[in-house]
């Protein structure tokens, strides 16, 4: 068997055999948390350990870390309406993503 000394141990795989081994895509998914937001006022999201990383979808959310406090994150909308919905993703020190869509409404719910 060319350069394997002990037949027994050696095994030749292809890149082509991996097509064979099937993952649901179920365990990757990240599942949204919904989330109103406006323009005059301000939510804060509160996370059980620092927050490390804030992805924002569009240019219609702002958001950014309470002073003093490394696990409340503050989220508002940049414009006064916006027809389609948004999202951001929070990655705080757990390592787990948060990913929230947000919808711009007059006076969001409590």
């Amino acid at each position: 068997m060319g350069g394997c000394p002990d037949y027994r141990l050696c095994r030749t795989i292809f890149a082509q055999d991996s097509v064979n081994i099937k993952t649901p895509l179920a365990l990757g998914k990240i599942e949204p948390y919904k989330m109103e937001v406006t323009y005059d006022k301000t939510s804060h999201l509160i996370f059980p350990t620092a927050i490390r990383y804030v992805d924002l979808g569009s240019e219609y959310l702002i958001a950014g870390k309470a002073e003093d406090a490394e696990n409340v994150l503050r989220v508002k909308a940049a414009v006064r309406s916006f027809e389609t919905e948004t999202n951001f993703r929070s990655l705080p020190m757990t390592g787990v993503i948060t990913l929230l869509m947000c919808i711009i409404v007059p006076i969001p719910m409590r």
